[in-house]
Parts: C-alpha cells; structure tokens; sequence
C-alpha cells in the first residue's frame, strides 16, 4: 500500500493491488511513504517506521516508569523485559501496524498513570 500510494502520490486512499484498502487505518502506509520519499522503495524504508516507533516506545517506556516509580531499576528492567520479548522484536522488524498500535496504547495508559500519580 505504501509503494502504491507513493508512486502514484494519492495519499487519501489506500490501494492494494489496484483496489481500494479500508481494513486498516491508513497510518502506517503513510509513515512508509515518507520514508520511501526520504530513502527510496526498499525494504529498509519499509520498516523504518515500526523499527523507529518500537525503540521511542522502549525509551518511553524507561523514562515513563522511570517517572512514575522513581526508581530507575524497576524501569530499567521493563524495559528490558520488553525488548527481549519474542513478540515485540518480530513485530518491531516488520513492516506493520502493531508495533504503531502498541507504541500509541503504552503511551496513552502510562501517560494516563502519570498524570494520575501527579493529581
């Protein structure tokens, strides 16, 4: 979907094999378009996006823990936890949308327990 919207520089609608796309939100299609605009159509463009979101998501997750505990150890080690995750390594490799999707939900929850702490 990113090469096609790229090469035809219609970023409103995603097209899949010459037909429009609606089963997922148009984010990712989008980022790997800049990418492909900024490095050229490879495979490396490609993930770019999810490889950049799953590593803010993981100095996100230590600095908001971090935040939160006060202690840097706890946060340290789910961190860690989370980088040596089978799941999240794969889906940070790929080119996808869940690491996007996880990336937004961390945010959103431990954004949300901060705050919480701080009222």
């Amino acid at each position: 979907m990113a090469a096609e919207m790229f090469i035809s520089h219609d970023y409103i609608l995603p097209i899949l094999n010459g037909e429009s796309f609606l089963g997922k939100p148009p984010l990712y299609p989008w980022l790997a378009s800049v990418s492909y605009n900024l490095f050229g159509i490879s495979p490396f463009s490609a993930r770019l996006p999810s490889v950049l979101a799953a590593s803010i998501l993981v100095l996100f997750l230590f600095w908001g823990l971090k935040q939160a505990t006060q202690d840097s150890g706890i946060a340290f080690m789910a961190a860690l936890l989370l980088v040596c995750t089978a799941g999240f390594l794969g889906n940070g490799r790929q080119a996808g949308q869940d690491t996007l999707l996880t990336f937004g939900v961390t945010v959103t929850a431990l954004g949300f327990y901060i705050a919480s702490i701080k009222i």
